[in-house]
């Protein structure tokens, strides 16, 4: 074994699984085990034939199995044979995609699959593995002697840079995206360069340099002589960068997708109740045990608002209410921003009172308190708790749902509010892409 490569991180379980019963399979179909970490995929191929019996139709949920388990044998001989890891990447259909240790290579092995079984050619696999080989061979070359005080590339960086588990709320001027996709990617490169002039000392001249030079990247890959709206099948996440930046108007702040669908609409929806659930004994214990009364609240109070029934995104929008920013959207792309139907949202935001949901958690954990025997814990004292992380979560959860209720304000349409997805590393700039949007949409005047 060479002792400079360490061994491939996990596989996410339900890549595991999935190999687990590929495995399986494969060795049903031959009457023997398979060594598919050292076959070729032609061999692995003639398998996979006996497995399939009969074309691959990715509709099919048993083959789409066999393609997941193919996936991870994808990974397997690539992680085997460079320094690499699975990380989480919600723009996957697998959910997970490869990262590398040695340069920024971003691989989802089902897609690859997906794409190999669609074509009837596994083969094709090798020579993706060769690309990445010799990828990862001129970035070793090129990098030469690491750079000191560099981040160490592995699968937490890789999350930052490329899972865009984060979500953040907004409402556009449709008018104004379908006008501004009309123009040409030079118009609106001008357009942008003349924004970051007008920002003035606001941005440091290292920043701007650095940001005009990304929008001319973005903008100087598209067809020059072709509007920016036509170019949605290869350029989909560029189209919804100008639909934000010229069209966006109020916006939530950006927070993890689980912060949404674990504490902010569940404290909507449980409304201001006057008097709460009985407590089952493990309940009890947990207090005792310093489980915070904010997540025992969560946990056992019920909803005064029921979410719709079919809710398929953070528990609150119904899957019949979601649509792409626009109707030219391609499917095949990895897009960000989905139109969302809010009206389900605009009683129970209209009734939201800060301060009465911070009473009603502080009558809650006067109530816990006394179910658990009285016990003067710190985390059930109200004054003890004041400055404590449940206070600051609640406070962000309060923030966030005036946030929203401003964007869901009379005059705003529903049609027009969209749930944008983004990286933790692109919500670090969000504060810097706003200046930019309002230096867009404000005066043409210089800021200082």
């Amino acid at each position: 074994m060479d002792i400079d490569k360490p061994p491939p991180m996990d596989k996410p379980s339900h890549i595991e699984a999935a190999l687990s019963q590929l495995v399986l399979l494969l060795k049903t179909a031959e009457k023997r085990e398979v060594d598919y970490l050292n076959a070729s995929w032609g061999d692995i191929e003639k398998s996979v034939i006996k497995v399939l019996s009969g074309a691959f139709k990715v509709s099919k949920p048993e083959h789409q199995l066999i393609a997941l388990g193919l996936a991870a044998v994808l990974g397997e001989k690539l992680l085997h044979a460079h320094k690499g890891f699975w990380f989480s990447n919600s723009d996957s259909a697998a959910g997970a995609s490869l990262g590398f240790a040695d340069a920024i290579i971003v691989l989802s092995p089902f897609e690859a699959v997906l794409d190999a079984l669609s074509l009837a050619n596994l083969g094709k696999l090798d020579e993706l593995a060769k690309n990445v080989s010799n990828s990862l061979s001129s970035a070793r070359m090129a990098s030469g002697i690491p750079v000191l005080g560099a981040p160490k590339l592995d699968a937490s960086l890789y999350e930052r840079l490329f899972d865009p588990s984060f979500i953040q709320m907004m409402s556009l001027d449709m008018e104004k995206a379908e006008a501004t996709w009309k123009r040409l990617p030079s118009q609106l490169m001008q357009e942008l360069k003349d924004a970051l002039s007008r920002i003035g000392s606001t941005f440091p001249a290292e920043l701007k340099t650095h940001m005009e030079n990304q929008f001319q990247a973005v903008f100087g890959s598209m067809e020059p002589h072709k509007p920016v709206g036509a170019q949605w099948e290869r350029h989909g996440q560029t189209c919804e960068l100008v639909a934000r930046l010229w069209a966006g108007a109020v916006s939530t702040g950006p927070v993890s997708e689980e912060f949404w669908d674990d504490v902010v609409f569940p404290l909507l929806f449980a409304g201001f109740p006057e008097t709460f659930p009985p407590l089952e004994d493990e309940i009890l214990d947990a207090a005792r045990q310093g489980i915070p009364a904010l997540y025992i609240f969560l946990e056992v109070v019920p909803y005064a608002w029921p979410s719709p029934e079919d809710g398929a995104l953070l528990g609150a929008f119904a899957k019949s209410g979601i649509r792409p920013l626009s109707p030219n959207a391609s499917a095949g792309n990895a897009l960000r921003m989905l139109s969302v139907d809010c009206a389900f949202l605009h009683k129970p935001l209209s009734e939201f009172d800060g301060e009465k949901l911070q009473a009603t958690l502080a009558r809650f954990s006067d109530y816990l308190q006394e179910k658990a025997g009285g016990r003067p814990l710190e985390v059930l004292d109200k004054e003890a708790s004041k400055n404590t992380d449940t206070q600051t979560v609640v406070d962000s959860a309060i923030r966030l749902l005036g946030d929203l209720r401003n964007l869901l304000a009379p005059h705003a349409k529903p049609s027009t509010v969209f749930i944008r997805r983004l990286t933790e590393a692109e919500a670090d700039v969000e504060g810097a892409f706003e200046l930019i949007r309002k230096s867009l949409q404000g005066p043409k005047l210089i800021l200082v």
